[in-house]
């Protein structure tokens, strides 16, 4: 990338009728360039790409029950240390911090779907305690869970509606 960069410039300072053209191609090569140096820093969780999709599918499906990173790891093939580098490079997060996500995710979906007390889907998502439940929830959504629940409550309520709607 380097030397491209410097042929750039050098075809820059030249000037020369069709400088612009040659100037594109060059441009074009180290965009190349990145990129390929990009995928390779990527590859390893590209080479792993299924096994690793399968695991975060089996987090999400199972983000219920005790889900153990060694177990999970055992399952599709990687050691523990190894999925947590594969699920940094390919997700930005550790495969634990991925769990609860997947959890805050259907406990969302339960409070605006279900009538359940908060302390009834904290346990079905899979926390031990509706305390530890509402300090991960207000962690990824930056509010407590009733405050969300009390939010989202008038958008989805279509029963009960006692004033015409204004036309």
């Amino acid at each position: 990338v380097g030397r491209l960069l410097q042929d750039l410039c050098a075809e820059a300072s030249r000037a020369q009728p069709l400088a612009g053209l040659r100037m594109s191609g060059l441009l074009l090569e180290i965009v190349a360039e990145v990129l390929r140096g990009r995928m390779a820093k990527e590859g390893g969780w590209t080479a792993h790409a299924s096994a690793l999709e399968s695991a975060a599918a089996d987090m999400t499906r199972r983000c219920g029950e005790p889900v153990s990173i060694a177990g999970l790891a055992r399952e599709h093939g990687f050691s523990p240390s190894h999925l947590r580098g594969l699920f940094a490079s390919r997700y930005g997060c550790s495969p634990r911090s991925y769990l609860r996500q997947a959890r805050i995710r259907k406990a969302r979906g339960l409070m605006m779907g279900t009538n359940l007390t908060l302390s009834e889907i904290a346990l079905q998502v899979g926390f031990e305690t509706v305390h530890s439940f509402s300090r991960a929830f207000k962690g990824v959504e930056g509010c407590c869970p009733s405050s969300y629940r009390r939010a989202g409550l008038p958008a989805t309520r279509v029963s009960g509606r006692h004033v015409s709607y204004a036309h």
